[in-house]
């Protein structure tokens, strides 16, 4: 999985990155929306990461980012008006519901029609690719936003603490529990979290011999 992966079929609307409607996904969930808004924050900042993108635009975006993850919503309000309520999940629980049944479906290669995930069943993706993108942006207070405890991760727990408190103790406990993951065959979405927590280091560990605390 490379960059040019990052956000494929993604086009710049006046507001925001979204991408074309599909067929299957429309056929999935009963009705038609533009791609993408599921992984809004992600694909938006994997995006401005992607273009290099340093403009008012790309940090006005980044903000909104955070200001959803802090209301552990996934989208903004707008996109939940384009949703039919009946075709949208309201809880956590629903959203993974409707995710087994989607599973189970694809490996028994039978169809079925799904709800889409609520805007609040939360993962560990957008909040690793809007830290990614704070660092990237230079706006360093972003970076103390809160993970939920039940999206804990050994990967991203320890990278996490280490850009909060940047010891070198911290920093090797990170790059430990990244190579504890690197032992087993992860998904390509996992690889780019991966690429986007790595180079977040490099940015950031270059910040402080420019800057040190």
């Amino acid at each position: 999985m490379t960059k040019a992966h990052w956000g494929e079929g993604l086009v710049k609307q006046e507001s925001w990155y979204m991408g074309p409607v599909k067929p299957w996904e429309t056929d999935l969930y009963g009705y038609e929306l533009a791609s993408g808004y599921g992984d809004f924050i992600t694909n938006n900042c994997k995006m401005i990461l992607k273009t290099r993108d340093k403009s008012e635009w790309a940090y006005n975006l980044m903000v909104r980012c955070f200001d959803l993850l802090a209301r552990n919503k996934r989208w903004p309000h707008q996109i939940d008006d384009l949703i039919p309520s009946k075709r949208q999940c309201k809880t956590r629980l629903c959203s993974l519901y409707n995710k087994t049944k989607f599973r189970w479906a694809k490996r028994l290669g039978i169809t079925v029609t799904c709800k889409s995930r609520s805007h609040g069943d939360m993962t560990r993706d957008p909040y690793i690719a809007a830290i990614a993108c704070a660092i990237y942006l230079n706006r360093l207070q972003f970076i103390n936003i809160s993970i939920p405890w039940y999206l804990y991760r050994g990967t991203t727990w320890t990278w996490h603490k280490y850009l909060k408190n940047p010891t070198d103790r911290n920093r090797t406990r990170w790059e430990r529990a990244e190579r504890r993951a690197a032992w087993f065959k992860v998904k390509d979405f996992v690889t780019v979290l991966v690429m986007l927590r790595r180079e977040a280091v490099e940015r950031f560990s270059m910040n402080l011999t420019i800057n040190p605390k």
